[in-house]
């Protein structure tokens, strides 16, 4: 979720990002969805657990930390620029190039984690 709203998180009032870390840690990664599957854990069970704990997150996000600024990112406020992509060849290598730019932050973040 942040690597979509990138554009916004700097206009965020400090309970919207409590509420995307939030929900970020309290969802299921991949790559640990993958693993579990592995391990023999029922991935319907896994999933649905996943999808469960997104709107409790929100809840207790905006139960710990409520709304007590102006938001910036309302629907209002929020301006989609157009693409600047000239076609789709190009749209694909450039997100093509912002995943490997992430890929490899995480590869970094589990090798420091592993040293």
């Amino acid at each position: 979720a942040p690597f979509l709203i990138k554009p916004y998180l700097g206009q965020l009032t400090l309970s919207e990002t409590h509420a995307v870390m939030t929900g970020g840690f309290a969802t299921i990664a991949g790559t640990v969805l993958a693993a579990y599957i592995s391990f023999g854990v029922s991935a319907s069970h896994l999933v649905s657990a996943s999808v469960m704990s997104a709107p409790a997150a929100l809840g207790f996000a905006k139960l710990f930390y409520p709304e007590t600024e102006k938001s910036r990112t309302r629907s209002e406020h929020i301006i989609i620029e157009p693409p600047k992509e000239a076609n789709v060849l190009d749209a694909a290598t450039q997100g093509a190039s912002s995943a490997g730019i992430l890929v490899v932050n995480i590869t970094a973040i589990v090798v420091a984690f592993i040293a």
